[in-house]
């Protein structure tokens, strides 16, 4: 994407599948084909990204919940 050697090497823990994106072929379509293709990437992307987040955010409120629950014990242990 950078016209730079890769930044990171991944190891994948289950069954994958990979996306190769040959930047001679993506030179060798016109602008509608082009677009085309960074449209459908970058809309894959921030799917991905959105779920992510999603995950995330779900993951924080419930430590904030788990955080929140220890305190009353512990002041409860206190009293």
């Amino acid at each position: 994407l950078e016209e730079e050697p890769r930044s990171a090497t991944v190891t994948a823990d289950s069954e994958s599948s990979c996306l190769v994106i040959d930047a001679e072929y993506l030179e060798s379509l016109n602008d509608e084909g082009k677009n085309s293709f960074h449209a459908a990437i970058y809309q894959m992307f921030a799917q991905i990204l959105a779920y992510r987040l999603r995950v995330t955010t779900e993951k924080y409120t419930l430590a904030n919940q788990e955080i929140e629950r220890l305190k009353k014990e512990v002041d409860s242990l206190k009293s």
